[in-house]
């Protein structure tokens, strides 16, 4: 072909390329108005962005997370703290049977409070009475409030009932899940202050998990009763009819102060067991579980395979004592063990109370154990269920002030027998 030729056809080449480099400008744009108007279809007024804010400053995030699949895959991250750097994902379920309460609060509506001139909601308390009396069993919110409180910043720690009934089918169980890949270690601990028995042992529960911890099952189990006691300082409840919670009512003086006697300011919280929170010694427990939780002790749970090992590494050894330990140990003080255990009670918050029916409490304690257990849901994640309660609950004059002989009781101490059910299930190698 000659030069004048190839020159002449220059320009059209020239034209064609230019006209397709317009045509992919205009089909890049056409896609980019595509996925925008897509966007603006299943975001509605807002960037995802300001979902986010609305979502957590709003505190709306089951609200949020329903609207569609689209806003549910790139926020749930964020809902439960996948994207801000954690590894670990910790689940703290607080429930107990409603016993006590009732009690609690038959005995408060009948003699009134301990400290008359300090505050007390009465109105709340009445309901709570008048409410109780259709449920079983409660949930509870708890914080841990400590002034020197160092939290484990790769560990995320939710303890809200709602959020938790919310991750466990929504999130947890589901096999293409991000949160499930977001976390290296997911672990859920399920505390009964009473009804243990009842609730685990008594139950359907107890079934499920003997099924998922059998032998060949890639979940180890490993369920006892502890050898020793759980001691701590309670109060005397003296909730029964007769038993008149005050020594002498004409001057206004109660029986009942002694347990509050440790804050830090007296009589501070006067009136926070009974009649508001109603359990003080179930509490000392739960005070030993956050302090795991941020030092990190309770990720080394998920290596226990023996019953050997959790009996010498569980997260109560401050408190679960033999008879030789406080009684032959030169260095033991029951008294300032005393004070230690109140000082944990009182640092356990009750933020808020749920109220459920035994099938609503035994549905998701069942659907946490299978979801946990699952091979096809966790794959490259390791999962830990620890369960733990208490039974035998009564007085004990075994705790002194120093060794025995050379101290004196220590007045208003308790011991029970905890149970544990620790279930492990190691990623897949």
């Amino acid at each position: 072909m000659s030069a004048d030729i190839k020159q002449s056809l220059f320009p059209l080449i020239e034209s064609k390329q230019y006209l397709k480099s317009l045509n992919e400008e205009k089909e890049a744009n056409n896609k980019i108005t595509q996925k925008s108007e897509h966007e603006k279809t299943v975001l509605g007024p807002f960037p995802i962005e300001i979902w986010e804010k609305i979502m957590l400053e709003g505190a709306v995030i089951k609200e949020v997370l329903h609207i569609n699949k689209t806003i549910f895959n790139e926020l749930a991250p964020y809902a439960f703290g996948g994207g801000n750097g954690y590894e670990n994902l910790q689940l703290l379920l607080v429930v107990s049977s409603t016993k006590k309460m009732k009690q609690n609060d038959a005995c408060f509506v009948r003699e009134g409070p301990d400290f008359p001139d300090k505050p007390c909601d009465f109105h709340s308390i009445y309901e709570r009475n008048l409410e109780s009396s259709k449920f079983k069993y409660e949930f509870l919110d708890v914080d841990y409030v400590d002034p020197i409180r160092i939290r484990d910043k790769k560990t995320l720690v939710i303890t809200n009932y709602e959020k938790i009934k919310f991750l466990i089918p929504h999130l947890i169980n589901n096999p293409d899940s991000i949160i499930n890949k977001k976390f290296k270690s997911i672990s859920v601990d399920i505390s009964v202050l009473h009804g243990y028995k009842e609730l685990i042992y008594d139950s359907e529960i107890n079934h499920v998990l003997k099924n998922y911890g059998r032998i060949g099952s890639s979940s180890s189990k490993i369920q006892i009763k502890i050898d020793d006691f759980f001691y701590g300082t309670d109060s005397h409840q003296l909730f029964k009819r007769g038993e008149s919670r005050w020594g002498h009512p004409k001057l206004g003086i109660s029986k009942n102060f002694d347990a509050h006697s440790f804050s830090k300011v007296p009589y501070n919280t006067a009136n926070e067991v009974f009649p508001n929170k109603v359990y003080f010694n179930e509490l000392i427990h739960l005070s030993e579980l956050f302090k795991s939780y941020d030092s990190g002790e309770r990720s080394e749970i998920l290596n226990i395979s023996s019953k050997e090992g959790l009996q010498k590494n569980h997260p109560y050894k401050k408190y679960v004592l033999s008879p030789e330990q406080f009684k032959e140990s030169p260095s033991f003080d029951g008294q300032q063990m005393k004070i230690d255990g109140a000082i944990a009670s009182h640092n356990i918050k009750i933020k808020k109370r749920i109220f459920a029916s035994d099938t609503e409490v035994k549905s998701l304690i069942k659907l946490m154990v299978e979801t946990l257990s699952s091979d096809k849901i966790f794959h490259d994640t390791d999962t830990s269920l620890f369960v733990s309660g208490m039974s035998d609950f009564q007085e004990t004059s075994e705790i002194r002030n120093t060794q025995p002989g050379r101290g004196k009781v220590v007045t208003n101490m308790y011991k029970y027998k905890p149970h544990f059910t620790l279930l492990n299930k190691p990623k897949s190698v």
